[in-house]
C-alpha cells in the first residue's frame, strides 16, 4: 500500500479530551521516524490498539478513520481527494446536511455509530477559524481505499 501516513488506534472509549493526548503522541511519532511533520492526524476511534503499551500505527486499513487536518490548506487537499472520488464513496456530508453531530461529551466512535445508523460515508466539521480543527469521519476500510487513492491523485497533480 502506498500510503504517506500512519494511523493509529485509538479505541472505541477514547474520548475527545483523549484525542488530545493522541494528537501529541502522533507528533512526536512523526517527527521521531519521519523528521518531519504533515499537519494531517489519522486514528482509528472504533479499533482497539494491538498493544495498548505501545504506540505504533497499524499495519493496514482501519475499518473507521478520523482525519484530522490543522491547517486550512490541507483542508483544501482533503475536500478535492474526497471529491475526486465522489463516485466510489458518495457524498460529504456537513452539519446542516445531516442529524449527525458530534457530542464532546460522548467518545469519539459516537460519530460512527451515527454514520452507520445513516448509512454515510463521510462526515466533516471543517474549522472556519485558522486555530480550528477540521475533523473528517471516514466510515468504511473501502472508502478509506477510496480516499487514499484520491490523495495520491490530487497530491500528485497539484498545480
Amino acid at each position: 500500500m502506498a500510503r504517506n501516513y500512519s494511523t493509529f488506534a485509538l479505541g472505541k472509549e477514547t474520548t475527545w479530551d483523549g484525542l488530545t493526548n493522541a494528537m501529541e503522541a502522533y507528533l512526536r511519532h512523526e517527527t521521531a521516524t519521519t523528521g518531519t511533520f504533515t499537519p494531517l492526524f489519522f486514528f482509528a476511534p472504533t479499533t482497539e490498539p494491538a498493544n495498548p503499551d505501545l504506540w505504533q500505527p497499524l499495519p493496514g486499513m482501519a475499518e473507521n478513520t478520523l482525519i484530522i487536518s490543522i491547517a486550512r490548506h490541507w483542508d483544501t487537499t482533503i475536500v478535492k481527494a474526497l471529491e475526486h472520488m465522489k463516485d466510489s464513496i458518495g457524498k460529504i456530508y456537513y452539519p446542516g446536511d445531516t442529524s449527525i453531530g458530534i457530542n464532546y461529551t460522548l467518545p469519539i466512535a459516537d460519530v460512527y455509530q451515527q454514520m452507520n445508523r445513516a448509512e454515510i460515508n463521510i462526515y466533516s466539521r471543517t474549522g472556519t477559524h485558522p486555530d480550528d480543527p477540521s475533523f473528517y469521519f471516514v466510515r468504511g476500510e473501502a472508502t478509506m481505499r477510496a480516499f487514499d487513492q484520491g490523495l495520491r491523485y490530487v497530491t500528485r497533480n497539484k498545480a
